[in-house]
Parts: C-alpha cells; sequence; structure tokens
C-alpha cells in the first residue's frame, strides 16, 4: 500500500475542519490521497453498528452509493457493519472513501486488509491520530470518532441502540455543529436494535420539514436521502 505521511498539526495538508474542534489532534498519520481530508464540505460520514440488520446494512451500502455518485466522499471507520458497507458501496461505484481508524496503521486486522488496500487504490485514504505501533483500546474508539464528525459536513445514522458506539460520534457531530441525518426504520419489530436512532427522532419529534432543529433531519428511504443531499 502508499507510504505512510506524518502531518503536523500546523503543516498546511493538514485539515482546517479539524482544528475547529475540541481536542484537536497533534498530528494525523495518512496513507494514501491527504488531500481529501481537507474537502469538508465534500466529506459525509456514514456511522452504525457492527452488526446491523439487513435493511440496516442495504440502508448503508445504497446511500453511500447514491451519494458518491453525487461527487461527495465518504468518511467511516472501517469496522464490520454499517462501516464496511459505507465503504463498499462508494468504492463499488468508484467513489471516494475516507476510513478514520481507532490504531496505527500497523494494526490493520487481516481481514481488513483487503478493504484498506481498495481504499488506497481508489484514491481514497486511511487516517489515524496514533502511531504505527499503537493498538486498538476502547477509549481510542470513542476519540477517533470527533474524527469522523470533525472531518464531514454532515454525519448519517443509519443503525444505533441507545449505548453504542455510534453515539459518541452523534454527540460530537452535535458539538461540532455538524448536521445529523437519522435514518428512520420501517415498521416497529427492531424498535430496540435502533433505539439511539428513535431517541433522537423522538427527543423533537423531527421530520424531513422540521426547521425547529435545522442541523438534525431523518430520512426514511433513499428518495428522502438524496433530496437531502440536493440542499446541501
Amino acid at each position: 500500500m502508499n507510504s505512510i505521511k506524518e502531518i503536523m498539526r500546523d503543516d498546511e495538508r493538514f485539515p482546517s475542519s479539524l482544528t475547529r474542534i475540541n481536542k484537536c489532534p497533534e498530528k494525523l498519520f495518512v496513507q494514501g490521497q491527504e488531500r481529501l481530508l481537507t474537502y469538508e464540505r465534500e466529506n459525509i460520514a456514514i456511522i452504525g453498528t457492527r452488526e446491523p440488520t439487513k435493511e440496516a446494512e442495504k440502508v448503508a451500502y445504497s446511500s453511500a452509493a447514491m451519494i458518491a455518485q453525487k461527487g461527495y466522499n465518504i468518511v467511516s471507520g472501517m469496522a464490520k457493519g454499517c462501516d464496511t458497507s459505507a465503504h463498499e458501496g462508494c468504492l463499488d461505484v468508484e467513489g471516494k472513501t475516507i476510513a478514520v481508524l481507532a490504531h496505527g496503521l500497523d494494526f490493520i486486522q487481516k481481514k481488513e486488509t483487503s478493504l484498506a488496500s481498495r481504499i488506497c487504490a481508489s484514491q481514497g485514504a486511511l487516517v489515524t491520530e496514533y502511531q504505527n505501533d499503537k493498538p486498538p483500546q476502547k477509549y481510542t474508539f470513542i476519540e477517533r470518532d470527533r474524527i469522523q464528525s470533525g472531518l464531514s459536513q454532515v454525519v448519517i445514522l443509519v443503525q444505533s441502540q441507545k449505548k453504542s458506539g455510534s453515539m459518541h460520534t452523534v454527540k460530537f457531530a452535535q458539538e461540532q455543529g455538524k448536521k445529523l441525518w437519522v435514518y428512520k426504520p420501517k415498521g416497529s419489530s427492531d424498535s430496540e436494535l435502533f433505539s439511539g436512532n428513535l431517541s433522537l427522532i423522538n427527543q423533537g419529534n423531527l421530520s424531513l420539514d422540521d426547521e425547529s432543529a435545522p442541523c438534525v433531519k431523518v430520512f426514511e428511504s433513499l428518495e428522502d436521502l438524496e433530496n437531502l443531499v440536493k440542499n446541501l
């Protein structure tokens, strides 16, 4: 794969969007196209559980594919589940995607190597704030979430329970003033599996037309999401 580039906070290649967040990283380690990190207005994050329903897996994949076809870059965390579906949906339509990692670049697991190589080969990027030999730990997954949202102008929540790790990214997105788009699942049979989504929706009885919370929108279909993208 590509060589690893170390980008300090005072380097002109360092994404300005991260300098505006709480606890801005001092440096980044990047494989691939580091310039993608600076395109905040062209980056959209797609996040969700590692154990999605078939519905959510399809939503993550098709959402990423549609958004990439409109010229946006997809940001996610390269974990199994929603993250992988989002990266693959983007890559399958020849889009560009950024994987924000919770460990050093030497700790990419064997099962992730193929996806990581594909991301770099497709003019995407792998990025982390951790030294190459840093293993993943519980706190590093939370820390990296602020970077996922910080690099993006929009964060899309596909599926999450209330206490899922994805809700950390939601919290950071709200603190950073990012747009947050939340998927509303069909029916109620999987309501517990989408309890994070539903709690966000129910907090403000949000809808596509709700102007009282301009940073938060709800979508129920790919058509809904496409309309949100058109209005960016």
